[in-house]
């Protein structure tokens, strides 16, 4: 996909009177000594977006006085001072991101450097166009002489979304620093329609294991990784196979004829005969010694099989905690909106009991007001509360991606027991069985055995090879016979410095060849020397000798981050517990001045504001508790989460 580049851009003629606040703003000048560069004005062949104004500029020359930078907070204010109003034009690039303030009809001059650094997020440098390459040099050598420019530029880091206005003789580009433009691609591929065929579905009363079954069973990345340790499976089978001897079964057979090299009148009499040659037999190549090479191979490849099932492991305990987390928050949000339509209820008829008894003159219309703002808040709370409710099941649906529709509503209850535990029992066991720690740790040690790999792939290898069958050549009309041929052979290796040294032994048994009547015994012997030709390896073991050295380290901090966690989530624990003691007994509190205020409304001695007012109270603290069940469970399923397994027990 081609990067397309978007243009906007803007007329501005001071002229024409803008809407927009004056821009009063002292800041130093942007000036900073820079060595002279081409500068040249870009062409931008894309559709451009115009507002056009009618204005009557100069034609007079126009100055660049000074071009300063006020940095406002949330956004970076370019401020380009002229002696007199002009004519320009703002467009955008996006690849490499610039803003360009394009000069139009009114000759435009200024001075200094074609180069002033800004390095103030988001924009990083102010370029002057000069109109010509001997302008620009000129103005570097020379600060004070003006020079007819262009367009200025501001070259940013980002793209950002920007405005601009004038007022007066100042032109104003506003850059907001608090969002950033983010190129959407263009998608040239599309999804396949989900399929459920034999997804898990929750039973007709689920609860919370039920709802980690079957997201555990329909979710389709802890499926991938499970398929990602069948194959680590069969990885390990290869790296095993490359310890024994590899055969190869070999069949030729050829077919040719003989042909007079010379003319045929130089030559006379010249009979043409044809010929055959077969070959069958067994090759087998088997290495002997390879420094460790293959058998830490063999290991990685185990290693690699440990660490996907770790993964699976993960990956099921990171979604068991997301699933437990909206189970919760439904749990919660349910029965918030429970007592929250309660309330509702109950503010209905003391709104009805009000208005009766206004119309009996017992009661002010201020009392009523008081009474029907409390209950129309209550109404406007359940609008929230269905719509949390929304949510939480969009997540749940997503989590447990089953068929079937979830449940409306989720049977369940928050619950709470008072736990206790030993925080160091439970560190010690995170930091020897959570899956991440247990990554890290394997993750040193295959780095440490590539290591060890790099650096045998340096030193002694001695390969065995042979070879056994029948073989056999004969021209036409002559006997054709297959007799026994054989070879083996050594090959023996060792890197140095650089250079790598090679020997070669080699004997083979041949069968009598075309014309012959007699098989070949021989032996050959050869030594080699390749010059600079394994310099790499120093390279590759010294890199895996660095790349043991990051794990190790990632070791230590991925222990370190098992101890915070565990207490972080110990913490956060007993901060939950705590917190729902205190709100319990202000519920209670509050349930006994609701029962109180209830009786102080039958005997007159209190107003039904203040009944009401009681009631918001009590579901207020209901609501409370539930936050605090809410926040406890989640906590505990954090526990589990951080630890590696379900240490916590009721």
């Amino acid at each position: 996909m081609k990067r397309a580049t978007l243009l906007t851009g803007f007329f501005l003629f001071c002229a024409l009177p803008l809407r927009a606040e004056s821009v009063d703003i002292s800041t130093p000048v942007v000036a900073v000594s820079t060595p002279a560069v081409e500068v040249s004005t870009p062409v931008v062949a894309t559709d451009v977006s115009t507002n056009t104004f009618t204005a009557q500029t100069s034609t007079e020359p126009a100055v660049i006085e000074k071009v300063s930078i006020d940095d406002s907070g949330n956004q970076l204010i370019v401020l380009i001072h002229t002696s007199q109003p002009v004519q320009c034009f703002l467009f955008e690039r996006q690849d490499p991101p610039s803003l360009f303030v394009q000069f139009l009809s009114t000759p435009v001059f200024a001075s200094g450097t074609p180069i002033q650094v800004v390095g103030i997020d988001p924009l990083s440098e102010v370029r002057y166009g000069f109109s010509s390459f001997h302008d620009a040099t000129s103005g570097a050598r020379d600060p004070k002489q003006k020079f007819q420019i262009d367009y200025i530029e501001l070259k940013l880091t980002r793209p950002v979304f920007h405005s601009v206005q004038q007022q007066g003789w100042v032109v104003a580009v506003r850059l907001d620093r608090t969002t950033t433009k983010v190129e959407i691609p263009e998608l040239d591929f599309r999804f396949d329609e989900a399929k459920y065929e034999g997804a898990s579905n929750l039973p007709p009363d689920p609860r919370i294991n039920d709802f980690v079954s079957v997201a555990q069973a329909n979710s389709r990345l802890l499926s991938v990784s499970r398929e990602e340790v069948t194959l680590a499976k069969s990885r390990v089978w290869e790296a095993q196979r490359a310890l024994w001897p590899a055969l190869t079964a070999r069949a030729s057979k050829t077919d040719g004829k003989e042909v007079n090299p010379f003319p045929n009148d130089a030559v006379e009499g010249f009979e043409t005969t044809t010929y055959k040659r077969e070959e069958y037999g067994l090759q087998a190549t088997q290495p002997i010694w390879q420094s460790g090479r293959l058998f830490n191979a063999y290991k990685q490849a185990k290693i690699n099989r440990a660490m996907a099932t770790e993964n699976v492991r993960k990956q099921a305990q990171d979604l068991t905690f997301e699933v437990k987390k909206a189970y919760f928050t439904l749990m919660k949000n349910q029965t918030t909106r429970r007592v929250r339509s309660e309330l509702v209820a109950q503010g209905e008829s003391l709104k009805e009991l009000a208005k009766k008894k206004q119309d009996l003159q017992l009661a002010s219309k201020a009392e009523v007001l008081n009474v029907n703002a409390q209950a129309d808040q209550a109404s406007y709370q359940l609008v929230g509360d269905e719509q949390d409710i929304s949510l939480a099941r969009l997540v749940l649906i997503s989590l447990t991606n089953q068929s079937d529709p979830l449940p409306d509503p989720v049977p369940g209850a928050l619950s709470f027991g008072r736990l206790s535990f030993n925080v160091e029992s439970i560190i010690n066991w995170a930091q020897e069985h959570r899956p991440d720690v247990r990554i890290a740790r394997m993750n040193a040690e295959l780095t440490r055995l590539y290591w060890k790999a790099q650096q045998a792939d340096n030193g002694v290898k001695l390969d065995a090879s042979g070879f056994y069958g029948k073989a056999g050549a004969a021209f036409a009309g002559d006997d054709f016979q297959l007799d026994n041929a054989w070879n083996f052979g050594f090959k023996l290796s060792k890197a140095f410095w650089g250079n790598t040294a090679r020997a070669n032994y080699t004997k083979e048994k041949t069968a009598p060849d075309l014309g012959q009547s007699f098989v070949t015994d021989s032996q050959q012997r050869s030594v080699e020397l390749g010059i600079m030709d394994s310099v790499a390896g120093i390279s590759n073991a010294k890199q895996a000798e660095l790349q043991y050295q990051k794990a190790k380290a990632e070791l230590v901090e991925a222990s370190r981050k098992a101890e915070y966690e565990v207490r972080e989530s110990y913490y956060n624990l007993e901060k939950s517990a705590r917190q729902l003691e205190a709100v319990r007994q202000d519920l209670t509190f509050k349930q006994k001045d609701l029962e109180i205020t209830r009786e102080k409304v039958k005997l007159g001695l209190s107003e039904l504001s203040q009944l009401m007012a009681a009631e918001v109270a009590h579901t207020q603290a209901l609501v409370s508790e539930q936050d605090a069940l809410a926040a406890y469970n989640i906590s505990l399923a954090a526990m589990d989460r951080v630890a590696g397994a379900e240490v916590v027990r009721e």
